[in-house]
């Protein structure tokens, strides 16, 4: 069980842990192919809010969409989880090989929770 208590300090021990890799002042435009159901996806949209970052949102994991707006939107942060991250490696795309670095040089970090 997810109480408003630990939901409400991990969202102020990440931004704390998180500010020495932050541009400072500004806010970031970030993307987390995450489900809201699940603690993480409920942590990340707090923390975004509470950063006042911009979260690039998808109604369902579909990679070309993901990558293409990593471009579009100039996405510094990329969260997702372990099948996501193993999926942009195993994948006939490869991210790192395909589309580095023009397409995705917005990107400053990879999380994976």
């Amino acid at each position: 069980m997810i109480t408003h208590y630990g939901l409400i300090f991990n969202t102020m021990q990440l931004s704390v842990f998180e500010s020495p890799h932050r541009k400072h002042g500004q806010a970031e435009v970030v993307t987390g192919v995450v489900p809201f159901s699940h603690g993480y996806g409920i942590g990340l949209s707090h923390i975004m809010v509470w950063r006042g970052d911009l979260m690039v949102v998808f109604p369902r994991f579909d990679m070309q969409l993901m990558l293409q707006s990593v471009q579009q939107y100039r996405i510094d942060r990329l969260y997702i989880v372990r099948q996501v991250f193993l999926c942009l490696l195993l994948s006939p795309l490869r991210l790192l090989r395909v589309l580095l670095p023009r397409e995705v040089q917005s990107l400053t970090r990879v999380e994976n929770g």
